[in-house]
């Protein structure tokens, strides 16, 4: 039963990037989209499967700066439908554009609310995930339009609170 589940979830989301098709995000959409946002960087990220045998990422993220909405701990676990590598089983489930975490990188994130399955992820995908180089600039998500690219970091968090601001 478990196995038809994951194939229909497989079928409903697509397998391949050609069934994907991500149109561009405004930041003010982005906001409305999102319950939070922070500046963390990534201490941990494992594949398997959740508690209900279901593929997943688990990100561990130390927060260094919570922009807008609760973030209660220092360190925050979020949990993103699928996983970009195959599980032990030979199951590779992944979600087109999700952002692939590293250990050590740093990010700009809006996250949207966690669903009843405890699934999180960016706002727009990847279009809420921006990652930090160690000098403070942007490094260009590979769906931001080329504009945007290296917005300097304190930039983008000033352009982020002012938007978060003046959204209702």
């Amino acid at each position: 039963m478990k196995r038809l589940l994951l194939i229909w979830i497989a079928l409903a989301f697509g397998t391949t990037g050609a069934t994907t098709i991500l149109q561009s995000v405004t930041l003010p959409e982005l906001v409305r989209e999102s319950d939070r946002a922070i500046v963390a960087e990534v201490l941990r990220v494992e594949y398997g499967y959740d508690e209900n045998r279901l593929p997943s990422t688990r990100v561990t993220l130390r927060v260094e700066e919570t922009l807008f909405g609760k973030v209660s701990d220092e360190t925050l676990e979020i949990k993103l439908f699928g996983a970009p590598t195959k599980m032990d089983d030979g199951l590779r489930l992944f979600v087109d554009g999700t952002p692939r975490y590293q250990r050590g990188d740093r990010y700009l994130l809006l996250l949207i609310p966690t669903s009843k399955w405890g699934f999180t992820n960016t706002a727009g995908l990847g279009f809420g995930a921006f990652k930090v180089s160690a000098d403070g600039r942007e490094i260009e998500h590979t769906y931001r339009p080329e504009r945007e690219a290296y917005l300097p970091f304190r930039e983008r968090l000033i352009r982020l609170k002012e938007t978060a601001a003046a959204a209702p």
